[in-house]
């Protein structure tokens, strides 16, 4: 009896079809517009949302024939935790997907918006809002690079760090699994807990932020 392949236990997902009205994508910029007022970017321009489409996948001859048709309707660069969540509900409530993407160093295609919707990018969030000996608070678009200066001070530096990490933000590395495979308890290699914190904002009509 033959092992099954690789390809047929993990499917590569397809891109696309669409599974929301093209429409919900216009009804979200519409209804998000009010926010620029306050620093949030909405880009529409194609060469705009191809290029935010695509990370570092270009590297690898498999994945780049899979993943070139895939491209955002509407990129959201939010400035702060309240537009994340404002953007999460305006598109739940029209059933559009959401794609994250931090500064697009990673190699695997995870921040590519496969079925299209908008793409959030995260990389407006930068802010490190406390740094210790034994922790530190960030933004989800704060740079590695940036966290490791301010805890140079105290002796210490991050346990992991990708060979990207001047451009790498510190969520995109945690969401992307490199801070192990369950970065908040260290399952991975069994190192010490990763990540002992998180505030998140569900894709939810009415998000309420989960700490």
């Amino acid at each position: 009896m033959r092992p099954a392949s690789a390809s047929a236990a993990f499917p590569f997902p397809s891109v696309g079809p669409r599974r929301h009205d093209p429409a919900a994508v216009a009804a979200v910029a519409q209804a998000l517009t009010p926010l620029q007022a306050d620093g949030l970017r909405l880009l529409v321009k194609p060469e705009e949302r191809r290029r935010l489409s695509r990370d570092a996948y270009d590297y690898s001859p498999v994945l780049t024939p899979k993943l070139a048709a895939a491209e955002a309707e509407l990129v959201a660069c939010p400035v702060t935790v309240e537009q994340v969540e404002a953007v999460a509900a305006a598109c739940a409530q029209r059933r559009v997907p959401i794609t994250m993407r931090g500064a697009g160093t990673g190699n695997y295609g995870q921040a590519v918006p496969l079925q299209g919707g908008v793409l959030l990018a995260m990389t407006g969030l930068r802010t490190l809002r406390s740094a210790t000996g034994d922790r530190f608070t960030a933004e989800a678009g704060c740079r590695l690079v940036v966290i490791d200066e301010a805890l140079a001070p105290h002796g210490v530096e991050q346990r992991l760090l990708p060979s990207t990490y001047r451009t790498a933000t510190i969520g995109g590395f945690v969401a992307g699994g490199s801070g192990g495979s369950a970065p908040w308890v260290g399952a991975s290699f069994g190192i010490p807990a990763t990540c002992w914190g998180w505030r998140l904002s569900p894709w939810s009509p009415s998000p309420a932020a989960i700490n």
